[in-house]
């Protein structure tokens, strides 16, 4: 999906109808590379990609869905009833949903939608009718969801245009968007 608008942006760029390349497709210009065949590549080399390609899980976003999961137990762990019930099936639910869009490594920045699922968990527990130790695990998980969806994960592909906007917070701050295309190695 990604690199199909990047696609019609530059063909747009270069003047064509971008509704046009959307729907009838168009070729680039420019020089073209030696092109090799995927099939005369070995089969290990094939399956790594296929297996390690643009989709993986950070350690932070397989803990933050157990942390998810766990609402959806909260009858069973808390003797939650009624509308808080109700309301951690819904932020555990929502929150599995966005960990498993972020998985993929253009999605990543979808992480931070965890943010306001956790603040969620820090007030319904007293807006809603919950007991002293459902009240210090909807915070736990709560705070701990917010934790969890700052830290990015490794990046092992390269996306163009798009690599400015899957950063962490270390690299934003170390200003090496503004020095040049040239991107430290994902080191996390």
């Amino acid at each position: 999906m990604l690199a199909t608008i990047q696609f019609v942006r530059r063909r747009a760029k270069a003047g064509r109808s971008w509704l046009r390349v959307f729907l009838f497709g168009d070729t680039d210009q420019g020089h073209r590379g030696e092109r090799t065949d995927e099939f005369e590549r070995a089969s290990g080399a094939v399956l790594r990609d296929m297996l390690a390609g643009g989709v993986n899980l950070p350690w932070n976003l397989a803990l933050a869905a157990v942390l998810a999961a766990s609402l959806l137990f909260t009858r069973l762990t808390f003797g939650a009833e009624g509308a808080m019930a109700d309301a951690d099936h819904l932020i555990g639910l929502l929150a599995l949903t966005i960990i498993s869009l972020a998985a993929a490594e253009v999605a990543r920045p979808l992480r931070y939608c965890l943010i306001p699922l956790g603040a969620s968990l820090l007030v319904t527990p007293f807006l809603l009718e919950a007991g002293a130790t459902h009240r210090i695990g909807s915070i736990t998980i709560g705070l701990m969801l917010i934790a969890l969806s700052f830290r990015r994960g490794a990046i092992r592909e390269r996306y163009g245009t798009w690599d400015r906007y899957i950063v962490s917070l270390e690299e934003a701050r170390s200003g090496w968007l503004e020095t040049g295309p040239a991107r430290p190695p994902a080191t996390r």
